[in-house]
């Protein structure tokens, strides 16, 4: 646990700098959504130089601008959820994995979610 790091930053042969955490840069334990609010993106990303952000939490697959940046949430491969987890209402798991697979090649930089299989 002494190595452990909330955040890693990769960068990117054609200058795409990711950053991966789990629940924001800040906290392990935060929450972001595609309902997550202005006021808390800022103060989750506004003094972060990456462009793109991948996070999960949540365990829902998710992709969102903010600015000229990009968040994402790659989901989760062993308990993806239909539905934000919040008090008094357990989550729904879907009988499928949701993971995300980030690709660069050339000037171009892809996040391609999981295909989904029944």
């Amino acid at each position: 646990m002494k190595s452990f790091q909330s955040t890693h930053k990769i960068k990117f042969p054609n200058g795409v700098q990711l950053l991966a955490f789990h629940g924001s840069p800040i906290s392990t334990t935060d929450i972001i959504q595609a309902t997550t609010s202005p006021e808390l993106l800022d103060k989750y990303f506004a003094e972060q130089s990456s462009t793109v952000f991948i996070g999960g939490h949540s365990h829902i697959q998710m992709h969102r601008r903010y600015g000229k940046k990009l968040i994402l949430n790659s989901g989760s491969v062993g308990n993806a959820f239909e539905f934000a987890f919040s008090p008094g209402n357990p989550p729904r798991l879907l009988p499928w994995a949701e993971y995300a697979v980030i690709d660069q090649s050339g000037k171009f930089f892809r996040c391609r979610p999981s295909p989904r299989l029944f």
